[in-house]
């Protein structure tokens, strides 16, 4: 039989599982917070997406014609070239470049201030066709270039399939074509053209920093990005600035309430009083395909 310490020991050990058991109990109905980890996807317009490449099309159409328009193009299928060949001196891309200006204002004094964008269009035009089986391999290897690689970079291609809307894929190849004539990226691109060029580099581009994304964001922001409070939040409480993450979930909750601002700014709070509460680890672009 067992004495009255052996059966003082057991009750205590009892208590104290029951104690434990209980305080497991109540930790597991605590309301858990979601961590502030994820980006909101990107979400663009697909009345203006339409419009947009309508007008590509007609634009397309209206290319001129002639010489300093040839010269134009030839330089661009150059590049593509280049770019798909091995390691190209430096000195030589220079060349190219600046080569590649002066024939673009060549084609503005032949062709008047509507001519690059035309251009431009037609070269979009191109591209589609040759991301099917429409053009001879070594025509399709000048227009690419290094653009698949620079896709899967990005993050717009995974496994060989595309992820963003397709309209990212023909906006960035815009982007290239104005760079690639000595234009800023975001130059003479619609406002859903601008939100998709910096709406991928702000929610979706893995390879960048949280810096480097609020920098984007700025410009989406600027250019009418949807859930940009959001996201300025998200990338706010990345960086370890709680302080500002909680001050724009805020103001995002106060304009549009909702569940998910209200649970961040009640995250970011609570990290701003616990600091062991900080951001998970983990990437910060919305997971899966964006239809």
């Amino acid at each position: 039989m067992a004495t009255a310490s052996e059966h003082e020991q057991l009750l205590g050990a009892g208590a104290l599982l029951l104690i434990c058991a209980g305080c497991g109990a109540w930790m597991l109905l605590q309301p858990r917070l979601p961590d502030v980890a994820e980006l909101p996807a990107l979400q663009l317009d697909a009345d203006a997406v339409a419009t947009t490449i309508a007008g590509d099309r007609r634009e397309a159409a209206r290319a001129p014609r002639g010489p300093e328009a040839d010269r134009v193009d030839a330089l661009l299928l150059q590049q593509g070239a280049a770019e798909a060949a091995v390691l190209e001196d430096p000195a030589l891309q220079a060349q190219r470049l600046s080569r590649s200006r002066r024939a673009l204002a060549a084609l503005l004094a032949a062709a008047g201030p509507e001519a690059p964008r035309r251009m431009r269009a037609m070269a979009v035009e191109r591209l589609e066709r040759a991301l099917g089986p429409g053009l001879d391999p070594e025509l399709t290897r000048q227009v690419l270039g290094s653009f698949p690689t620079l896709l899967v970079e990005a993050g717009i291609t995974r496994g060989g399939l595309l992820v963003a809307p397709h309209f990212v894929l023909r906006t960035i190849y815009k982007a290239r074509w104005n760079m690639c004539f000595g234009l800023a990226p975001e130059h003479d691109l619609a406002a859903v053209e601008a939100q998709a060029l910096f709406g991928w580099r702000a929610l979706h581009d893995r390879r960048l920093a949280a810096p480097l994304k609020l920098a984007a964001l700025d410009q989406y922001q600027a250019h009418g990005g949807r859930h940009a409070p959001l996201a300025r939040g998200v990338l706010h409480y990345a960086q370890v600035d709680f302080a500002a993450a909680a001050a724009v979930f805020e103001g995002a909750e106060q304009s549009a309430p909702g569940p998910r601002l209200r649970n961040y700014l009640a995250r970011s709070r609570g990290a701003l009083e616990h600091p062991r509460h900080g951001p998970a680890n983990g990437a910060l672009d919305s997971a899966g395909a964006i239809p």
